[in-house]
């Protein structure tokens, strides 16, 4: 039998493993509601971070939409003014509604032939240093003309050449390639001021092309491609606002590419904290412009501070309280049969069996107590776990709830507002409070749709949803607050049901759009109204003719398109500046408003073209009274601050349907039918025809046979002498071009010449002339006579252009001529122009030695000032005047007193168009100089010249 202390350890054995089972049982608790935790934790990280995600899209998304309606600028107007840029884009308000962006600019593409005439041309708007950089020669330059803002910062980049940097280079060739936007890989940006330090950034691209060429093929966007519309950003100030409803939970890290080594870092919300192992990660791929952009989310330990906190912490605290006491329960027990052991034993033995019984007896009572117990415990445990569990759910639902950005509103299946978030208190201006008790948003505020008509109280999206018993998309409305401010919400609504099917509770989702309503809308109007005028631009003017030519089919009654452009505008502009000619376009455009009925379109197409839609017109009479009043009011003077402007109007007008039934047919017959009017003398209104039409085929054609006929030599020089008056020697020549066709014959230089002046063949083939000339005259110097002098015309259109004159002066010195051998004729009306090119031009001839006669004198403005000013050399006799010369006429008295003042100012006098003796005996006794004309020779080949 055993003694009484053999049994001495066996308390503390038993209450050992009751403490290490109920410890282990506590930490099973544990592990399963920390895994808990961690899920909710994870599903709640998730949801941050594809919200992210989409923020970042969206956001984007909203910056590209920005940049196309800077495109929808330059494609809207030919010409977009430096000004009317700055206002478009000072309108846009960057730094408030744009974060990140520096500002919106415009690269031109520039060939190298061209480079000269385009930095002088940006000088003169104001900009003295402009300059190209890098330097160096490339056959084409791409270069930034235009950034707004334009501050200290911004201004470093205008002359720059994109297409040196090769990484800009790729996306501006991928965006013109395509037609779509692309962007730069990662930029640091050094050119930062005062201490911020260089941050990581970006551009974006996209494509402008030439009106006139289609851009629908890859071939034909790079044949088009004209530049380049563009925006910087940078990432630090792009990324604001777009991390977790609590910034502190998460670290946010955004690289370019798919690699997220740290050389492609574009932006780091927490730099300062080093790596750490997180808790949770993700990382997730965006396409965005054409290029892969990769988002990393990690949790911080303020985030991860709740998967251990509350819920496990409460578990392990209380199971190992409750362990320890169960344990200490256990050993007090078992202390006190150890003793009743002993007792029993000093007894008698006779007692052993009281003993063993009273023994049995009490370990009986003991397992009851220990089963009572547990189970106790275990009730306790659960009652305890579930309250907890709904406790906590709660607030975490709360919690989230609370969190969401968006407005969420809970309502009941008979529309009674339940329960709303801080969000959607801030979003309808209203505390849950002031809601209860309504049925519908319409019982507390005014609804309305995008239209601006009332929202239907059982259209309202919970409404319907509850009706139909599906959930709404994107539902647009707008709600005026209580304060009498407005907001634009998009609703999506969810529904929740109840055990028999029916539906319980209607959840809405309200997410604020007013700001991006409000970018759209200026948007829209930058893109379809003129920034100067503020009248509708081309294509909103197109859509509004095509809206009227289809109320003109459904009602009969016609329309009129009226073209009009400013008479002598260029002037003003010249001689007053743009900023003054841009208030009198202002001013112009009120004038045509004043002129027509309200229903009626007034629009700018650029520069100073306008036109005018009349529309539903019971009578044809109206359109003659309209376009009369506007002759009337465009004729008065336009007070432009200090200045006094006086323009005029010419307008084409064209009719619908008898005219053409779709809009480029009517814009070109209103446009031919303006020329026509300009051509008559402006200030009048002409009606389009069909030999209009006839008229403009012909100069289209001509225009493109004269295209092709330098390549093809069908020009021809003949040669009329000049002949002396006094010794009747030939030492002077003028020389004619021909146009030889092959099919027409003979086209006279009156009908074919005007035609290459409009399209500016006339440089080329007065070049052409100029070198055919040059040769000729050498070889008649050399042959026949050193002294010998040939005439040239030169049109206006040559004066204008650059690089003609040097190029005429190192020819000659090639030829080893000197520069009198040469006669430039002018007309009258060059020496008029207030034209900085034609003065330098002139003077550059003077200085070569060319000599300088005026032609067709007396024909034109006759302003003898200018005779002494540009040092002629000779005047030409109009042959008007010599046609019907007679002794003792006005003609013989006008020849008279042109040689008598010429002379006077050391200028010769040539009179053209001598065909009889008589003639040439009177001009000769008045002191004429030269003479030519049929009496002495026609114009004839060189081979058939006689020195």
């Amino acid at each position: 039998m055993p003694g009484p202390r053999d049994g001495d350890y066996s308390p503390w054995l038993l209450a050992g493993m009751m403490l290490f089972a109920s410890l282990a049982v506590t930490w099973l608790l544990w592990q399963a509601a920390r895994s808990e935790n961690l899920d909710l934790a994870r599903n709640e990280f998730q949801a941050s971070a594809r919200e992210l995600t989409n923020r970042l899209e969206q956001r984007m998304e909203t910056y590209e939409q920005v940049l196309r309606g800077a495109q929808g600028l330059f494609f809207a107007s030919d010409k977009v003014g430096r000004r009317e840029f700055a206002e478009y884009v000072r309108a846009l308000r960057l730094e408030e509604n744009f974060p990140g962006v520096q500002g919106i600019g415009m690269v031109e593409v520039i060939p190298a032939s061209r480079l000269a005439a385009h930095v002088d041309a940006i000088r003169r708007e104001g900009l003295p240093g402009y300059s190209i950089w890098p330097s160096g020669e490339r056959p084409v330059y791409s270069l930034v003309t235009r950034i707004e803002p334009f501050d200290a910062l911004n201004r470093r980049a205008l002359g720059f050449d994109m297409f040196t940097e090769p990484n800009h280079r790729t996306a501006m060739e991928q965006a013109r390639d395509t037609g779509r936007a692309a962007i730069t890989a990662k930029i640091m940006w050094v050119q930062e001021v005062g201490s911020r330090k260089p941050e990581a950034g970006m551009l974006m691209f996209l494509p402008l092309y030439l009106h006139s060429m289609p851009a629908s093929t890859f071939e034909a966007r790079r044949a088009a491609s004209a530049g380049w519309v563009y925006a910087p950003f940078r990432m630090t100030d792009m990324m604001a606002g777009l991390g977790a409803a609590r910034p502190g939970d998460v670290k946010i890290r955004l690289f370019d590419g798919e690699s997220v080594a740290e050389e492609n870092k574009l932006f780091d919300s927490d730099p300062d904290r080093g790596e750490r192992q997180s808790m949770m990660h993700s990382v997730e791929s965006l396409r965005i412009a054409g290029r892969t952009w990769t988002v990393e989310v990690d949790s911080r330990p303020e985030f991860e501070a709740g998967v251990i906190d509350g819920k496990p912490a409460y578990i392990a605290t209380t199971g190992a309280a409750g362990s320890l006491l169960l344990s200490v329960l256990i050993f007090l027990l078992a202390s006190g049969r150890v003793r009743a052991v002993r007792l029993a034993h000093d007894m008698t033995v006779e007692l052993r069996r009281t003993r063993d019984q009273l023994e049995e007896r009490v370990q009986e009572r003991t397992a009851d107590l220990r089963a009572t117990n547990n189970a106790l415990n275990k009730e306790i445990m659960e009652r305890r776990k579930v309250e907890y569990d709904l406790l906590s759910s709660r607030e975490r639902l709360a919690s989230v709830f609370d969190a969401v950005t968006d407005g969420l509103v809970v309502q009941s299946r008979d529309g009674s507002f339940i329960e709303l978030n801080r969000a959607a208190e801030v979003i309808l201006g209203m505390s849950a409070e002031k809601m209860s008790g309504a049925h519908s948003l319409a019982d507390l505020m005014r609804t309305v749709h995008e239209d601006g008509a009332i929202f239907d109280p059982a259209l309202h999206p919970a409404m319907v949803s509850v009706a139909t018993g599906r959930p709404q998309r994107d539902v647009v409305m707008g709600l005026e607050r209580p304060d009498g401010s407005q907001v634009w919400v998009s609703i999506n609504t969810e529904l929740l049901f109840d055990r028999n099917g029916e539906v319980d509770l209607v959840v809405s989702n309200f997410a604020d759009i007013t700001d991006k309503k409000a970018s759209e809308e200026m948007i829209w109007q930058q893109a379809n109204y003129d920034a100067l005028t503020s009248l509708p631009n081309r294509r909103l003017f197109q859509e509004h003719l095509e809206t009227e030519i289809i109320k003109s089919n459904r009602t009969g009654l016609p329309l009129a398109l009226m073209f009009l452009d400013l008479d002598r505008f260029k002037d003003v502009n010249d001689t007053l500046g743009h900023d003054v000619g841009d208030v009198l376009l202002k001013e112009a455009a009120l004038r045509l408003r004043s002129c027509v009925r309200a229903s009626d379109t007034v629009a700018r197409l650029g520069g100073d073209e306008f036109t005018i839609i009349l529309s539903e017109l019971d009578t044809l009479s109206h359109i003659a009274f309209v376009a009369q009043n506007i002759l009337r009011r465009m004729a008065e003077p336009f007070q432009l601050g200090i200045e006094s402007a006086y323009v005029s109007a010419s307008i084409g007008i064209t009719l619908y349907p008898q005219d053409g039934r779709d809009i480029d047919t009517l814009l070109k017959n209103a446009d031919q039918a303006m020329y026509s009017a300009k051509n008559q003398g402006r200030n009048r209104y002409r009606y389009f025809t069909e030999s209009m039409q006839s008229a403009t085929r012909a100069r289209m054609w001509m225009a493109n046979e004269l295209r092709s006929a330098l390549a093809r030599e069908q020009f021809e020089l003949v040669y009329q002498p000049i002949v002396d008056l006094n010794t009747g020697h030939v030492g002077k020549a003028e020389a004619l071009i021909r146009w030889n066709h092959p099919a027409r014959g003979y086209i006279p230089p009156a009908v074919f010449i005007p035609i290459a002046e409009e399209t500016g063949l006339i440089v080329e083939i007065g070049e052409w002339v100029f070198r055919e000339v040059a040769s000729q005259i050498k070889h008649w110097r050399d042959h026949e006579n050193r002294v010998f002098q040939i005439s040239i015309n030169r049109s206006p259109v040559q004066f204008r252009a650059r690089g003609g004159v040097s190029s005429w002066a190192e020819f000659l010195k090639g030829l080893g001529l000197p520069g009198e051998s040469i006669a430039v004729e002018i007309t009258e009306g060059l020496l008029l122009e207030p034209n900085a090119m034609v003065v330098d031009q002139l003077a550059a001839l003077r200085a070569a030695g060319v000599h300088v006669s005026l032609d067709d004198f007396g024909t034109g403005y006759s302003a003898l000032s200018y005779l002494k000013k540009f040092d002629i050399d000779s005047l030409k006799i109009d042959q008007s005047f010599v046609r019907n010369l007679e002794a003792n006429s006005d003609d013989m008295a006008l020849c008279e007193a042109i040689i008598v003042m010429a002379h006077k100012l050391n200028i010769s006098v040539i009179a053209e168009g001598v065909e009889t003796e008589k003639q040439r005996s009177l001009l000769a006794g008045v002191g004429c100089d030269f003479a030519q004309g049929y009496l002495f020779s026609r114009p004839v080949p060189a081979e058939q010249f006689m020195l």
